[in-house]
């Protein structure tokens, strides 16, 4: 009888096996090099990494899903401000970088 109460251990446990989602970790990974644009996947992955999570309880990993989509957020709004910064200085070099071309195209016509 203890035989069976083993086996029977043994198949609970095997049945209840759960392995980690991939995507869970796939953003977790992206999220934390998402200063260089991996974020763009990272959000997306979390996304769907969860809602598997909650579907198919033989995946475990929320908390990467998770931390993945935090770092992701966190990256894209980095991402996207330091975007905004580089365009703003961008629109104070357009004027003078004009007037360089300017300046460079009358001093072509006075030398040729």
């Amino acid at each position: 009888m203890a035989k069976r109460i083993n086996k029977t251990k043994k198949t609970k446990e095997a049945k209840e096996k759960r392995y980690f989602e991939g995507f869970g970790i796939a953003s977790f990974i992206l999220g934390l090099f998402g200063i260089t644009g991996t974020w763009l996947f990272a959000i997306p992955f979390a996304i769907v990494s969860i809602i598997r999570i909650r579907k198919q309880r033989i995946f475990k990993g929320i908390g990467f899903a998770i931390a993945g989509l935090i770092l992701g957020l966190i990256s894209a709004v980095i991402s996207l401000v330091m975007w905004w910064r580089i365009m703003q200085q961008f629109e104070v070099l357009l004027p003078q970088l004009q007037n360089l071309t300017n300046f460079t195209t009358t001093y072509s016509a006075i030398y040729s």
